[in-house]
């Protein structure tokens, strides 16, 4: 759960730079849930099943999106648990910061060029 966390943090403080700052809490459950629906679609792919041929994008979207959303707010934003993160996140050193930086990007990058992949 430290992955999500840390995700989260990191698509919150992006937002935050952003013309969606007023929300960002909602924001990084949103971009949270999209770079793992690039996954899902990705792990689908590499195990021979094509999900979007299997359920239409819009169900996809209703129930992987939807769904996810509904969790990742509950779990987040409604219990306040995203102020907790940011709580446990904002001491870092300016070395783990960037290493963090680095390992986002990249994870976001590599998300996107294996959904082009497949």
């Amino acid at each position: 759960m430290r992955i999500l966390d840390y995700l989260y943090y990191r698509f919150y403080l992006l937002n935050l730079k952003t013309t969606m700052a007023d929300i960002a809490e909602y924001g990084a459950v949103i971009n949270l849930v999209v770079i793992l629906g690039f996954n899902l679609i990705v792990i689908c792919g590499n195990l021979g099943i094509n999900l979007l041929v299997i359920l239409p994008s819009r169900l996809f979207s209703l129930f992987f999106g939807g769904g996810t959303m509904v969790i990742f707010y509950f779990t987040f934003v409604k219990s306040k648990r995203y102020l907790q993160i940011i709580e446990r996140y904002k001491d870092e050193s300016k070395k783990d910061r960037l290493i963090g930086k680095i390992i986002i990007i990249s994870y976001i990058i590599i998300s996107f060029l294996c959904l082009l992949y497949f």
